[in-house]
């Protein structure tokens, strides 16, 4: 298995729950509000991984 799988299976996790308990309490606004802040922490990370893979390619 990859490294980050694992990390994306808990951010996927902790998105849905935020998500999930925030419409539950009638607060959808709150519910957006988490999904998107989830949704770029998912993209920083997978930034943060491309990068620190291209680095460990040998050069051509």
């Amino acid at each position: 298995m990859p490294k980050g799988s694992a990390a994306i299976s808990i951010s996927f996790a902790l998105a849905v729950i935020a998500v999930s308990l925030a419409i539950a309490d009638g607060r959808h606004i709150e519910a957006v509000i988490a999904a998107i802040a989830w949704i770029g922490l998912f993209a920083a990370w997978l930034v943060v991984a491309r990068r620190s893979s291209d680095d460990s390619l040998p050069d051509a």
